[in-house]
């Protein structure tokens, strides 16, 4: 546990203090359950979006690398 904690750790302080999972919104277990799942979506959903744009990013740096060595 003490090797990987730190993913662990960080994936629900990230939850907590950005996406509102330190509080309920509603009262009751199924309604904090719909809150969990949500936050997990959105939380994936934005490191999809980040994964993919690097990807893109890297695509397009290799089609069109920059020049940064003077070959003169």
């Amino acid at each position: 546990y003490q090797r990987h904690r730190w993913r662990s750790e960080g994936f629900h302080g990230e939850a907590k203090n950005w996406h509102g999972l330190a509080r309920a919104i509603r009262r009751g277990l199924a309604n904090m359950k719909i809150q969990a799942y949500l936050t997990a979506a959105a939380v994936n959903l934005k490191r999809l979006a980040a994964a993919l744009f690097d990807r893109f990013l890297g695509l397009l740096l290799l089609m069109h690398p920059l020049n940064l060595v003077d070959e003169t």
